[in-house]
């Protein structure tokens, strides 16, 4: 019985160790002035799933995991979001508007700070939407050159 129980708890260490996260790197995002911690997991010598950490306004940190098998899909997904929103800044320029506008729920904190990041401000708390509360978010592209 002796030798099970240590077989069981080395079987225990063994599939804990091999699920194990390791700091791969750090970044820092100098548009927004962060820094993000990354971290994977492996399995079988394959990446497993990679983990990203932030400092946020609301709470002392975000977490974000992404399965190692998506992970070109979802930085391809980044980079078609970033190029929308530039392409959108270009138009809006081009066009001489000078306020961009959003929505988001002030209960989405995440959202409302990635807006406030890219130089959004809080104009109004409405009620949009058939009764939602939203905030409604403003930049002026002149005025906040992020």
């Amino acid at each position: 019985m002796k030798k099970f129980n240590t077989l069981i708890v080395a079987l225990f260490i063994f599939s804990i160790s091999s699920k194990a996260e390791q700091t791969v790197g750090t970044f820092e995002n100098a548009y927004f002035g962060k820094n993000f911690t990354i971290e994977a997991s492996q399995k079988n010598n394959e990446l497993e799933t990679v983990y990203i950490e932030v400092e946020a306004k609301s709470s002392k940190s975000a977490f974000l995991s992404v399965d190692g098998n998506k992970l070109e899909s979802f930085k391809t997904s980044l980079e078609l979001v970033r190029d929308k929103y530039l392409s959108w800044v270009k138009i809006a320029k081009e066009n001489n508007n000078e306020l961009l506008c959003a929505t988001a729920s002030p209960y989405n904190k995440f959202s409302v700070n990635t807006f406030i990041n890219l130089g959004y401000e809080i104009k109004k708390d409405k009620l949009k939407y058939g009764g939602l509360r939203r905030y409604v978010l403003v930049k002026n592209l002149y005025v906040n050159n992020k």
